[in-house]
């Protein structure tokens, strides 16, 4: 019972042990209800499930109970489909669905027939062991129950429709369902799982201008317009009590490889419009292909049965590639090309490889062998692979890996034939944009993008010979891919722009963003731009890095390596010190003591305002004994400016030694200066500004530019008016490390040390002053 909003449904389920021809329902008085005043009883629906006799019903026999007898025969029957009596008396509770009233209400009453059918299938293959198959049908009948209510809610509408007098929205009803009836049972494949055979219907004939038909009325036209449903399948289907067991064909191991799996795709039967050929435009176009290879061959090629249509493809193959035809013997060779490449465009089309497979085969016969042996002129050749390039390039996109392998070849055959290879059909199609609107999948613009890569080894590019690739319609299917989802179209994209990059550089990059810092922070940009270099010779971003980053620690572990042998030099000399300075203990305390931080080194100026940076600023500007380098800005003695610029330098390699004055000289200009005889021999040292020779030792030389050298002293007095170096300039230059080291003035002489004056180290003024302080006491 089941109370609801003050109302009582019953589900009541009676037992009649009994066989009769009508069922009387009696309804009694109802159960007492205050609200029920009126003693209302409503029967919603009645559902009487039971066995119909194989012989009607029949009052006046004698015996009514024969039937009963043969029925539970039946059921005896070992050889039976149906199951044995005691299935029948110990049947279990529930109800099968397909007894279930519900079932014949919403189901389409075709598609219940068939459901019914394939059940009783199912349970013989079940008997039989056959599991596989048993599986099969089980996918099948779960699909058509979803199949049964739509086709359901078509005729509901339609009827509805009628009701209200819409009848234009009548036949849109009655059109949809037949189409959608159509497009699932072709995917399905009902004739193969059914195991029912039958010849396709006979096509019409071929009406000429002169026997023309008259036009027909409007009704006849509307039914000659709506596709015919699959008659031969409601004459099998007939409803379950007329079903009969049929006997099974033999069936092989094999029949099942080469056929679609009879799965139902989640495509709309809205979307296979647009694919799915009208019968009548069928049967129109393949009127002039009957009249040249005959009825029975379009038949083959039309049956729904795939060996039919294979046989088609290797008969027509077999009259195309003999040399006796027997049925094109009299037929105009072009006529016959035309009806052999209409029949090829629909193998192509086919989704069994054996069938697809055999057409290639009648395609290679036609173009190899039938043309040529009739010498047909070069533009039917054009005809052939402008029809049947589009099909070869949607099968690149299916996803049985042999489908692909084989139209691929049959591509590539065809782009590098003699007579088809000058026309160009093969990289006009190949190179096309795509016209969806939405993105195209995956497989099909990766196995695009790699014919196209093939192409390119075969065919010429931006060529004036016809026939050949351009970079510009390549780059326009090419670059769409590079922003595509995935990855697998993304990566073929990139190698095929690296190919075309090895033969034509500077156009391609003109279809890319500009090699820039922020393009290359693209990832993709990155790699291609970095491919761009490898094929150029040129190293790559990240190897640039590399280089620079072990260019910059080459560079700082040889300053390291500097500054550790200078240290140990400082070292020597304050070792050397503290020997010199073991005598002067017994010196008066009262000597005055010298602070070697606030004097030059160079020219022993003592001043209180020395600092380390007011130093620096006099070794640049008011030293005499300093000279900044006109060649690499260092700072050297002017007594070593020749070694200076024939060691130091870093323009040393520009000069060379004059073997006469000992002077260094540019390279360019020692010929020239050898040559003019201006130069004497040398005698000893020579100042480099004034010319003069000198004697040795430091004093000799201090004295002079100090005091006797008028090119120094106007030197340095331009140097004072000038503006001083800035801080930057100065500690840039002391970074250039021990190579402005004074010349001529070692250690071992009692002079300065290694480290030069800008590199400001007071620890390198200290030891020179306590290296002179030593001597001084030595002396004394």
């Amino acid at each position: 019972m089941k109370t609801q909003t003050l109302r009582q449904e019953k589900l009541k389920s009676i037992h009649l042990d009994a066989e009769g021809h009508f069922v009387k329902l009696i309804l009694h008085k109802n159960h007492v209800n205050k609200y029920n005043m009126y003693n209302q009883v409503g029967l919603v629906a009645v559902n009487v499930i039971g066995d119909r006799l194989d012989t009607p019903y029949d009052p006046l026999d004698p015996d009514p109970l024969k039937n009963v007898d043969s029925l539970v025969q039946g059921y005896m029957n070992p050889n039976s489909s149906n199951g044995p009596v005691w299935g029948r008396i110990n049947k279990p509770d529930y109800i099968s669905r397909m007894d279930d009233l519900a079932f014949d209400m919403y189901q389409d009453p075709e598609t219940a027939a068939l459901i019914r059918k394939l059940d009783d299938r199912k349970r013989e293959a079940v008997q039989q062991e056959r599991y596989d198959y048993a599986k099969k049908l089980t996918a099948v009948i779960s699909d058509l129950y979803k199949v049964g209510e739509k086709l359901g809610r078509y005729e509901v509408e339609k009827k509805k429709a009628v009701e209200l007098e819409d009848y234009d929205l009548a036949m849109e009803k009655k059109r949809q369902g037949d189409e959608f009836r159509l497009y699932v049972y072709k995917q399905l494949d009902i004739q193969e799982t059914t195991g029912t055979r039958w010849a396709p219907p006979p096509l019409p004939p071929i009406v000429t201008d002169h026997h023309r038909q008259p036009p027909l009325p409007r009704h006849q036209e509307e039914e000659r317009r709506t596709p015919p449903l699959l008659s031969p399948i409601r004459q099998q289907l007939s409803p379950r009590e007329e079903d009969t067991p049929s006997v099974m064909s033999p069936r092989k191991d094999d029949d099942v490889d080469d056929r679609p799996l009879p799965a139902l795709n989640k495509r709309s039967p809205e979307a296979e419009q647009e694919t799915v050929e009208s019968p009548r435009d069928n049967s129109e176009a393949a009127g002039f292909v009957i009249e040249v290879f005959g009825e029975d061959l379009v038949q083959h090629a039309y049956s729904k049965q795939w060996k039919y249509r294979q046989e088609a493809m290797e008969n027509l193959e077999r009259e195309l590639s003999s040399d006796t035809a027997e049925l094109t013997s009299d037929k105009d060779p072009k006529t016959v090309v035309k009806a052999a490449v209409f029949l090829i465009q629909k193998g192509i089309k086919d989704q069994v490889f054996s069938v697809f497979n055999a057409c290639l085969e009648a395609l290679r016969s036609l173009v190899k062998t039938y043309i040529p042996r009739h010498k047909i002129v070069k533009s039917e050749m054009s005809h052939v692979a402008e029809k049947t390039t589009p099909p070869l390039l949607a099968k690149l996109g299916e996803m049985a890996a042999r489908s692909r392998d084989a139209a691929t070849a049959m591509i590539m055959e065809l782009a590098v034939h003699k007579d088809i290879k000058p026309a160009g059909v093969i990289a006009d199609h190949a190179t096309r944009p795509f016209k969806s609107k939405h993105q195209v999948a995956p497989r099909m613009y990766k196995s695009r993008i790699e014919i196209i890569e093939k192409l390119l080894g075969v065919l010429e590019l931006d060529s004036d010979k016809p026939g050949s690739l351009s970079t510009g319609n390549i780059m326009r299917i090419v670059l769409p891919a590079l922003e595509h989802t995935s990855g697998d179209v993304r990566d073929p994209a990139s190698r095929l722009i690296l190919e075309l990059y090895k033969k034509v550089k500077d156009t391609v990059r003109d279809y890319l963003p500009p090699d820039e810092p922020a393009t290359r922070k693209n990832p993709l940009y990155r790699n291609l731009f970095d491919g761009f270099d490898k094929i150029d010779g040129k190293p790559t971003e990240a190897e640039r890095r590399a280089q620079a980053k072990a260019a910059t620690a080459t560079s700082e572990k040889a300053k390291q390596a500097e500054i550790a042998a200078l240290q140990a030099q400082l070292q020597a000399l304050r070792d050397m010190a503290g020997e010199s300075s073991k005598p002067s203990n017994s010196k008066p305390a009262k000597e005055e003591q010298v602070d070697v931080d606030r004097m030059c080194i160079f020219c022993g100026e003592k001043n209180e305002s020395f600092t380390e940076e007011m130093l620096d600023i006099h070794y640049w500007k008011s030293c005499p004994m300093l000279k900044r380098c006109d060649h690499c800005a260092q700072v050297t003695e002017i007594s070593g400016v020749n070694e200076h610029l024939l060691t130091e330098c870093d323009s040393s390699d520009k000069f060379a030694q004059c073997p006469r004055c000992k002077e260094a000289v540019l390279k360019a200009d020692l010929e020239e200066h050898y040559a003019a005889n201006n130069c004497s021999p040398a005698k000893g040292p020579r100042c480099i500004l004034c010319g003069k020779t000198l004697g040795k030792g430091d004093e000799v030389w201090s004295k002079h530019l100090k005091e006797d050298c008028a090119p120094n002293k106007a030197r340095l007095q331009q140097q004072i008016v000038s503006k001083a170096p800035s801080q930057a300039s100065l500690r840039s230059t002391r970074g250039r490390g021990g190579k402005t080291t004074p010349l001529g003035r070692g250690a071992g002489k009692g002079g300065r040390g290694e480290e030069g004056p800008c590199r400001g180290d007071k620890r390198t003024r200290r030891g020179k002053d306590e290296n002179n302080k030593s001597h001084r006491d030595n002396g004394n």
